[in-house]
Order: C-alpha cells, then sequence, then structure tokens
C-alpha cells in the first residue's frame, strides 16, 4: 500500500474523523483501509520518534476518495438493479383491476444519466 511505502500514519482513518463527515463509502473505506494495515510490520517499524506532523494530503484523503468512488457505486448499482426488474411497458395493464393505466414507465433516462457518474477508463 502506499501508506506504507511512504510510511505514512493511519491517523486519518480513525472512524471519529469518519463521523464528523458522516458518508458512508467514506467510513466504509476507512474501515477497509484500517483493517488492511492491522499488523503491519512497516507500520509498527516506523511508530517511535516520527517528526513529521501529518502525512501528505494524498495519503490522508484516501477514505474520502475511495468513499465517494464506493458511493458512486452502490447508486448506480441500485439504479441498475431497480431498472432491470422494472416494467418498461406503456400502457401498463393491472390483471387485477383490469384497468389499463398510460404513463411514463418506458423512458430510459434514469439509466445513462447515472451511467455518466462513473468513472471513464
Amino acid at each position: 500500500m502506499s501508506l506504507e511505502a511512504l510510511r505514512g500514519t493511519p491517523v486519518a482513518f480513525d472512524s471519529r474523523i469518519q463521523q464528523a463527515r458522516p458518508h458512508r463509502g467514506q467510513a466504509a473505506a476507512a474501515r477497509h483501509l484500517t483493517a488492511l494495515l492491522q499488523r503491519s510490520e512497516i507500520r509498527e517499524s516506523h511508530l517511535v520518534d516520527d517528526p513529521r506532523i501529518q502525512d501528505a494530503y494524498c495519503l490522508r484523503c484516501m477514505p474520502q476518495v475511495h468513499g465517494a468512488v464506493r458511493d458512486v457505486l452502490d447508486h448506480v448499482t441500485a439504479i441498475v438493479e431497480t431498472e432491470t426488474g422494472s416494467a418498461t411497458d406503456n400502457p401498463l395493464v393491472f390483471a387485477a383491476s383490469g384497468e389499463v393505466l398510460t404513463g411514463v414507465t418506458s423512458t430510459g433516462r434514469r439509466f445513462p444519466m447515472r451511467l455518466t457518474m462513473l468513472p471513464s477508463r
């Protein structure tokens, strides 16, 4: 991990920091990063007498960046799951009541708009 290679500290992953700006993906990313660093021999090697005040920004913001990606993926996944399990015909026929209702269930805007949120390669 970059944090280990640069002899960084997991202080920025502390759950209290994540609670101050409680985005679900950010908290999950911080927990995951903390778990990855458990029993890190590299981390243990510089716990004492480290003169640095704080790590580089790119290391400290890992939960926020990774978390934003997690949140987008969760949101897009929810939309895809809803859309792929939904009716898209028009009109809709409700067999129980015999009613035929026209609406706009056939519009496909929701799916492609969410895809634009995904990072491109």
